[in-house]
């Protein structure tokens, strides 16, 4: 609309910059938050107030990325700069899918201990034992198989049986190397799991040893510590490849991430074409370009030990869903599939996929439903119905079969684990630990309060604030380990995909939309 003098209003049009200026804003707006993701990967253990003060400037960048709107246009619109774009997300895709190949290839064990209980924790249901509940050798039908084997009487005749003794006697040295290599290199899941676990996830002694437990009826913790789904998403691949399994089912993961993230893109900012390869290349920029290369080996001290910072090499991300075996990218595909159904007004099915993404972890689903619920177009009626129903289904018969120890195991262990130095807390006097918690959940209360009174209600929105939320979360968490960083890069990398782009659609002296400015409508 034109303003009565006939001149076109400057407010309709988006502000133009020196080419120059406006590429070096892109860069910033494309770099700043995966070089600080990788950074916050690079503080490790021992490091836990560097790690929260990376994590607070992905936070403040997110909030300043999305708390204004400026009308501008991307380079990235159309052109050599578009295809520039296209070609560097390509890249960085290939570049990811040839480590997840290498890795694959290699089927190197396992560095952490999260990918042997999911292994392991699958073959004990396919046995019909409780991964939540019971230890291997305890069990009765952990002995099965080699009492079958032993009860077999040797078929031989007696004279037969006499000239064997100088054959025999070359048996010992060729059936001695047996054990060795069997104990190397199982021939089966399950004969790696006896070999290798006599408790599904021991937390009994080490940094446990002096922990006061559940309590009276409820000190259980050697269990399996994921819901039942987890394990059996997992199962078909480990139970063939074991470790090399998890890498496997990661690396199809990680793909149906990559999927999921350009279609959100284009949901959220339907008018800027190229936010699908924004929100592409900020995802991939931290899991294969090591923007701090030349950053020493650090050491950090903390409480009379050392700790080495992370190696910053290409695809330390990515090698958190292959050496490190870590299974969070599960619940953030599901997560992600939840988000786009409700983006699509699919409000049962999004609370279906979300009581799924509950059943394998029990965060950080709960965050993103109490946004979810909001969301323009979702009947939350008919969410809160599906993830209830479907979490539920998954984890009632586990709390039938063992109450005590799965609440124990599956609620308890997390909410009473102890603080270990990869967060904040560690460097804070114990008694305020509880005011870190109070802070924590004041912020998230504050922003949820804040989105669900907001005029604007869309997915966009909705983008933004998840990822907010969970940098909170992770941030003043007990513990802030490396793979919750998975958490956050997804939803950082859609909420600024479309940024700094304005929400209402910009107009050209015509009062048409005009095509080159990417608004966001």
């Amino acid at each position: 609309m034109q303003p009565p003098s006939g001149k076109p209003d400057s407010r309709d049009h988006p502000l133009t910059a020196p080419p120059w200026a406006a590429l070096a804003m892109e860069i910033v707006i494309v770099a700043a938050a995966p070089a600080l993701l990788q950074l916050a990967r690079y503080f490790s253990w021992g490091a836990g107030a560097y790690r929260l003060c990376t994590l607070l400037g992905v936070f403040a960048i997110v909030a300043l990325f999305n708390g204004r709107q400026p009308r501008l246009s991307s380079v990235f619109t159309h052109g050599w700069a578009r295809g520039v774009l296209i070609a560097s997300a390509s890249l960085l895709v290939a570049l990811q899918a040839r480590v997840f190949v290498t890795d694959i290839s290699a089927g190197q064990a396992c560095i952490t201990d999260m990918g042997r209980p999911t292994i392991c924790a699958g073959e004990w249901l396919l046995r019909g034992m409780n991964p939540w509940a019971e230890c291997l050798v305890k069990h009765p039908r952990a002995l099965a198989p080699a009492k079958k084997v032993a009860k077999r009487p040797p078929r031989a005749k007696p004279a037969h049986a006499a000239a064997k003794p100088a054959h025999a006697a070359t048996k010992p040295a060729h059936a001695a190397t047996k054990p060795a290599h069997a104990a190397a290199k199982p021939a089966t899941a399950w004969g790696w799991c006896a070999a290798n676990v006599s408790c599904i996830d021991r937390k009994a002694g080490h940094a446990y040893a002096n922990w006061a437990h559940h309590g009276g009826g409820y000190d259980f913790m050697d269990g399996y510590k994921y819901g039942p789904l987890m394990a059996l998403l997992y199962m078909p691949a480990t139970h063939i490849w074991i470790e090399r399994g998890i890498y496997v089912t990661n690396a199809l993961l990680w793909l149906a991430v990559l999927v999921l993230l350009a279609r959100l893109a284009a949901l959220a900012y339907p008018a800027l074409p190229c936010a699908p390869w924004r929100a592409l290349l900020l995802f991939s920029l931290p899991a294969t370009v090591p923007f701090w290369w030349k950053l020493p080996r650090m050491q950090f001290v903390l409480a009379g030990t050392r700790y080495p910072s992370s190696s910053a090499t290409p695809g330390s991300f990515l090698r958190e869903l292959t050496l490190t075996c870590s299974n969070d990218v599960v619940p953030v595909t599901l997560l992600l599939v939840a988000v786009l159904l409700a983006a699509r007004r699919r409000s049962l099915l999004s609370g279906v996929f979300c009581g799924l993404s509950l059943a394998t972890k029990q965060l950080p689903a709960p965050l993103i439903a109490v946004l979810l619920v909001g969301l323009e177009g979702v009947s939350w009626r008919r969410f809160l119905l599906g993830t209830v129903c479907t979490a539920g289904a998954l984890y009632l018969p586990i709390l039938l079969w063992s109450p005590r120890e799965a609440l124990a195991n599956l609620v308890l262990f997390g909410a009473l684990r102890p603080t270990n130095n990869s967060s904040i807390r560690a460097y804070l006097p114990g008694s305020y630990e509880p005011l870190v918690s109070l802070l924590q959940l004041a912020v998230i209360a504050g922003l949820v309060w804040m989105w669900l009174r907001a005029p604007r209600r869309d997915l966009a929105a909705l983008l933004r604030t998840a990822a907010l939320v969970v940098i909170v979360f992770v941030a003043l968490n007990k513990v802030v380990h490396a793979n919750y960083i998975l958490w956050i890069q997804p939803l950082v990398a859609l909420s600024i995909a479309g940024w700094p782009f304005a929400p209402t659609a910009l107009r050209t002296r015509e009062s048409t939309v005009a095509p080159a400015s990417c608004p966001d409508v």
